[in-house]
């Protein structure tokens, strides 16, 4: 079973303004101080500290949910302008190679973590899923898991990325 249907008309006045001004202000505040991922990840900061906070336990629309996955598609879509055929096809092979054997590792570790912590397996594979923080998200909340679990597990991956990343370049004496 899938996450609940929310209407457009389920959602309170208030909750609609909480729920936009999170969008809002945390997209703005996050690329001000330069956050990863400010426009996804600002606004789902913003919104989980208003959450936990008690302020709101509202969530978005179906509708306006399904119109960002196509969004994010599409603009995924728009970086493919000018591949040649060839291009193309080459870089599928490698991405379904690397992205087979990414999944392999992902699913081995996520079985042996949901044996030892006895938490759902469909959170913790995509909590360690291949996959950008809005998508897998999404992708949360399509199929009804704790998005909150699996979007705070991306945004230690991308903390950890983006402060470890320059100290290993600088270690290996590799430079920008």
């Amino acid at each position: 079973s899938g996450r609940p249907s929310v209407g457009l008309l389920d959602v309170a006045l208030a909750d609609y303004a909480i729920l936009a001004g999170c969008a809002l202000v945390g997209g703005i505040g996050a690329l001000r101080i330069g956050l990863p991922a400010a426009v996804v990840l600002g606004p789902m900061l913003l919104s989980a500290l208003l959450h936990l906070l008690g302020l709101t336990e509202s969530s978005p629309p179906t509708l306006i949910v399904s119109a960002a996955q196509v969004a994010i598609g599409a603009a995924l879509g728009c970086r493919f302008v000018g591949f040649s055929l060839r291009q193309a096809g080459s870089t599928m092979i490698h991405g379904a190679v690397v992205g087979l054997l990414m999944i392999a590792i992902t699913v081995g570790t996520s079985l042996a973590l949901a044996h030892v912590t006895n938490l759902p397996l469909a959170a913790i594979v995509l909590a360690f899923a291949p996959g950008g923080l809005a998508e897998m998200s999404l992708v949360a909340l399509a199929l009804a898991v704790d998005a909150a679990f699996v979007a705070t597990h991306h945004i230690v991956r991308i903390i950890l990325v983006v402060t470890c990343a320059p100290l290993v370049f600088r270690w290996l004496g590799l430079r920008r």
